[in-house]
């Protein structure tokens, strides 16, 4: 149960994850890869935000079976 982000930009980011009432249930700050343990979250549909070190925002949906 492990969410596996990549990205190789050598600066920090940041992966926000929400539930459907649009509540952030987590953050974490990375600098190229990480693994997040997913184990803990209920089956759902989740929407990410991604934030690199100059401000983009990438943003997207996730489904937890």
């Amino acid at each position: 149960h492990l969410l596996k982000l990549q990205y190789l930009n050598n600066e920090q980011s940041v992966i926000s994850l929400y539930n459907f009432l649009d509540q952030q249930i987590l953050q974490h700050s990375f600098t190229n890869s990480t693994s997040i343990n997913t184990e803990h979250l209920v089956k759902g549909i989740y929407y990410y935000e991604f934030e690199d070190s100059s401000g983009k925002i990438s943003t997207g949906k996730l489904v937890k079976q």
